[in-house]
């Protein structure tokens, strides 16, 4: 028999002052009477089931507080910035109201900022400009609605609104893009392309076409591209390719526009004041840098998005009744280089805004707005150390699988006429669907294309001989030896307009046809300026045409029945004849042709 039976448990005194609550003290007793030990045990296990309920809810309670008193305690801080890593800073502490791109006001001096990722507690945001905010608070009085900057065509500006270069402003078209605002959805209604695009140059405008309205890539390596690899003395690399296409493009109408993104700012600079001075004020060019020295990561970055924005204001502008846009997007591995490493120190695995895509859903024609937007990217290949090439590959392959039509800039060519072969890959093309071309350009670029085929051919012939030590009679693969001379003048980098184009390709083939190409004592560009100017000259009466205004009208001729086709074909045979005479009797032809014998 048990007397009794006394069971204590210490009071749990909260840390909380505010909080009072009661001791417990759970007692169990017995009066005389006898219990066996099972049911005091299972009283005590009742009482202690209720005791651990008790204290469950205290916890919560407890815990509850602590977070309520724990937001009060942020409500009445400002976030700060904790860490800064190059332009990317670490902030303690997040508004509900931001969201990404959100612009935010820092320290003092009001450094303004982009937020890039937001977590429970912290956030991560990008300086527009270099400078250290590293303990500075985000500034709650001075928060900002938006970042908005004016832009002009007819300029060169960087992301800040600062114009490096300027025309007259009151001749422009100025429109105001909010930095921190997405990028509009376009439609996705949008008609088949009918007009070509130009550059001036015969393998490209005759040997591969371009289209407006569609997404153009410029692939090849970097010391075949902005560092204007040089042909036989002749110069055309991508930038310098697209900077013919923009002035074609501006020069064939007064209200088309274009806007160039190039990630340096010199290479900006010398493009727009490249640019014929009546044609720059259709042209807008977005740089980074320009009077500071120091040029912050979000420039890179920004860049092709504001431009893009500006594109898109010109396009809803509502005055315009019919907007032509050429958007050419230069240094385009350099900007994935400078996302990924914003976006690693931000701890994301990639950015929200993809603008290659976002460049793609933004070029075509569209009706709807009686507009055409047709994009170029300059993409730079085999340019990364060993280990970013599997990342340049994924990349690249990505801009490939978007784009409409691929123009490849490549220097591997066997070592026989390596030094006389275009960049430009000039493979024939079979895919090729020409129908928006008239006829008879398209006649002409068949018969270019049938050349390039030969020479191939040829090349592939003099390789396998050279490797199997196979001596080689010259007469039997002329267009080897003579391609030194004809090749300059397809690889010619003067800007030509298309009725010059067709008109050498034309002498090309006769000369190779007669075997007289080796006969003209000038070669490359100076052989064109002769013939152009003879061409210019040449009429059987003052008062007619000549034969590169006979051509400019059948070029653009949408119907040509086969009796003026054969009339054209004889003009241009006959003007060709004539300029070998002319140039015998001014003693530019060699007494005998070139001897390849050795």
């Amino acid at each position: 028999m048990l007397s009794k039976l006394l069971i204590y448990r210490n009071t749990l005194r909260l840390s909380r002052s505010s909080l009072n609550y009661p001791q417990v003290l759970v007692q169990t007793q017995s009066f005389g009477i006898k219990s066996s030990q099972k049911t005091i045990s299972s009283k005590a296990s009742d009482i202690n089931e209720e005791f651990d309920n008790l204290m469950l809810k205290l916890t919560l309670k407890t815990k509850e507080t602590d977070v309520q008193e724990e937001v009060e305690a942020q409500s009445q801080n400002n976030p700060f910035v904790i860490k800064q890593k190059d332009d990317v800073v670490y902030i303690n502490g997040v508004n509900p109201r931001w969201r990404f791109l959100s612009p935010l006001s820092i320290g003092k001096n009001n450094a303004l900022s982009l937020t890039l990722a937001l977590y429970n507690e912290d956030a991560i945001g990008l300086l527009l400009k270099k400078q250290n905010v590293i303990g500075e608070e985000v500034n709650k009085e001075n928060e900002i609605m938006h970042i908005s900057q004016q832009y002009s065509f007819g300029s060169v500006t960087n992301i800040h609104g600062m114009k490096i270069r300027q025309v007259d402003s009151n001749q422009t078209n100025t429109y105001t893009v909010n930095i921190d605002d997405s990028l509009r959805k376009t439609s996705f209604k949008r008609d088949i392309v009918q007009r070509q695009l130009y550059s001036g140059h015969m393998r490209i405008d005759i040997g591969q076409p371009l289209t407006q309205g569609n997404v153009i890539v410029f692939k090849g390596e970097r010391n075949s591209g902005n560092t204007f690899f040089p042909v036989a003395n002749y110069i055309l690399g991508k930038s310098r390719t697209a900077f013919s296409v923009i002035q074609n493009f501006l020069r064939e109408n007064k209200d088309n526009r274009a806007i160039y993104v190039g990630l340096s700012n010199n290479q900006s600079m010398k493009l727009y004041d490249g640019v014929q001075s009546e044609l720059q004020k259709q042209l807008a060019c977005f740089t980074v840098g320009g009077q500071d020295s120091t040029v912050s990561d979000a420039e890179y970055f920004l860049a092709p998005k504001v431009a893009l924005q500006f594109g898109q204001e010109y396009l809803n502008d509502k005055a315009l009744t019919e907007k032509n846009l050429l958007f050419v997007f230069d240094d385009v591995l350099l900007y994935h280089y400078k996302e990924r490493h914003i976006f690693d120190l931000a701890s994301q695995p990639f950015a929200p805004i993809n603008m290659i895509n976002e460049i793609m859903e933004n070029s075509g024609v569209f009706l709807s707005k009686n507009t055409t937007v047709t994009s170029i990217l300059i993409v730079d290949t085999e340019s990364s150390s060993l280990m970013f090439q599997k990342d340049e590959q994924i990349f690249v392959n990505h801009i490939d699988s978007i784009s409409d039509q691929i123009l490849e800039f490549n220097v591997e060519t066997s070592k026989g006429i390596k030094t006389y072969m275009p960049l430009i890959d000039m493979k024939p093309n079979k895919n090729i669907n020409d129908f928006w071309q008239t006829p008879y350009l398209r006649k002409v670029g068949k018969e270019l294309q049938q050349l390039l085929t030969e020479i191939k051919k040829a090349q592939d012939q003099h390789v396998l001989r050279k490797q199997l030590k196979i001596d080689e009679d010259p007469w039997d693969n002329y267009l080897i030896y003579d391609s030194k001379y004809f090749m300059p003048l397809i690889c010619h980098s003067q800007d030509l307009a298309l009725e010059e184009q067709v008109l050498v390709a034309k002498f090309i083939q006769q000369s190779i046809k007669l075997e007289n190409i080796s006969e003209y004592k000038p070669s490359g560009q100076q052989l064109i300026k002769e013939l152009l100017n003879f061409a210019k000259d040449f009429k059987d009466d003052e008062e007619d045409p000549s034969i590169l205004q006979r051509l400019e009208s059948v070029i653009h001729a949408k119907q040509l029945n086969d009796e003026e086709l054969q009339t054209v074909e004889q003009e241009i045979e006959r003007v060709i004849k004539m300029f070998y005479l002319h140039m015998k009797v001014v003693g530019q032809l060699k007494p005998y042709k070139e001897d390849y014998f050795i």
